[in-house]
């Protein structure tokens, strides 16, 4: 495991971040022009790729399309992620994180607030004692940039930009991104069937590349946390619009000790269709969006403080996933194959809402965060005799490993 001891670059990186570069784009109405700070998307990936060439041994920038398969945007772009890991070049059996920003493209500032978390994460790391913790312990997956062609847009032609860049066939174009997920499409909320509209949920559930290359990479590592920032409101929002919560003791005191840290509000999600509330429902994900700051597009000066302000939260999150927890794999008895298509339910927790619990495909492994307590877990797979398991979590990840027997 390398140890990065270079905290002026740390530094550095964090000032770039934060004051103007030489003639960038400034937010006047109307297209952007010559600036301060905010980043297009080509600016976006080159600091992907210029962490993976800082720091190789613990980033490396992903293209998103190429790895997972999936279709390019409407215009052609790739999504772009920074992968970071103590073996950052292998699939590792490491419980994953994913953090993105800017579904929505005029939210120039949520492309900083997962920069940042990179800048931390590579700059402290072999410093600062939690931050080596998460990056040897996770697979932190960050996604600066959801709706590249949006962002684009933003940048040449309209400031308040909001969808991507989909033709609709009527002479309008865009699909709001956080109402294309499938769980819940349509269903509730602020949430609209007109394509002209700002809130255009799409023809159908997950028809946009965007929203399916995310999909896929939910599927591919099932993450333990998923983060997702807009802007702007400095509130916390959780699941469900108009559905049930199976685990509210859990998450809601998650939800309340992250909120606090830093000092925002909560409301239930805007809409069903909404990213986080896919990625709890189908991906076993603890799953926030976090509404930042106060403006889309707040003038430069202002970002630091809210890159600071938002900072505790997503670090308590990091924390708390490797905490009270249920870990371990479930495997085949006989050939010691993960069973990706795996169940698994806890006796106090009661799905209503289509939920699916399994573990990852690749490893076979499971993560669910709960509060301490008394649990009996059932885990099923087609073809396989069933088991149940009684378990006492207290405040640290309780191991369990699930052989089982072919029918």
């Amino acid at each position: 495991m390398a140890r990065m001891r270079r905290p002026w670059l740390y530094v550095l990186v964090l000032a770039l971040l934060v004051t103007p570069a030489t003639a960038r784009r400034s937010m006047g109405h109307g297209p952007v022009t010559a600036s301060v700070q905010y980043l297009d998307y080509p600016e976006i990936v080159a600091r992907l790729k210029r962490y993976e060439a800082d720091y190789p041994a613990i980033a490396q920038a992903v293209n998103l399309n190429e790895y997972l398969r999936t279709p390019l945007t409407a215009e052609g772009r790739p999504l772009w992620a920074l992968k970071i890991s103590d073996h950052v070049s292998a699939e590792e059996d490491e419980p994953a994180i994913v953090v993105d920003g800017a579904h929505h493209a005029r939210e120039l500032m949520t492309p900083l607030a997962v920069l940042d978390i990179a800048t931390v994460l590579t700059g402290q790391y072999g410093v600062n004692p939690a931050v080596t913790r998460w990056v040897d312990e996770y697979e932190i997956w960050l996604v600066p940039c959801v709706n590249p062609d949006g962002v684009s847009y933003v940048f040449s032609q309209s400031r308040n930009w909001r969808k991507n860049r989909r033709p609709n066939g009527d002479g309008t174009f865009g699909v709001d991104l956080n109402r294309n997920y499938p769980f819940g499409w349509g269903k509730c909320g602020q949430t609209s069937p007109q394509p002209g509209s700002d809130t255009y949920r799409g023809p159908a559930p997950a028809s946009e590349p965007e929203v399916q290359t995310l999909l896929a990479l939910g599927e591919r590592k099932r993450p333990l946390i998923y983060l997702s920032y807009h802007s702007a409101g400095e509130e916390v929002l959780y699941p469900y619009r108009c559905a049930r919560l199976a685990e509210p003791e859990t998450y809601y005191a998650i939800r309340d000790r992250y909120a606090a840290r830093m000092g925002y509000g909560m409301r239930v999600a805007s809409a069903s269709g909404e990213s986080f509330e896919h990625f709890y429902n189908q991906f076993g994900s603890l799953a926030f969006l976090t509404e930042i700051g106060t403006s889309f597009q707040p003038p430069p000066t202002e970002v630091p403080a809210v890159l600071d302000r938002i900072r505790p939260g997503w670090q308590y999150l990091f924390d708390r996933g490797l905490g009270a927890s249920l870990r371990g794999h479930i495997i085949d008895a006989q050939t010691g194959a993960p069973i990706g298509r795996a169940t698994i339910n806890l006796d106090r927790v009661i799905f209503t809402e289509g939920e699916v619990r399994r573990p990852e495909p690749v490893f076979g492994r499971f993560h669910w965060i709960v509060e301490p307590g008394i649990y009996t877990v059932r885990i099923a797979a087609p073809g396989f005799q069933p088991q149940s398991h009684t378990v006492i979590v207290g405040e640290q990840p309780v191991r369990l490993e699930v052989r089982l027997d072919p029918q």
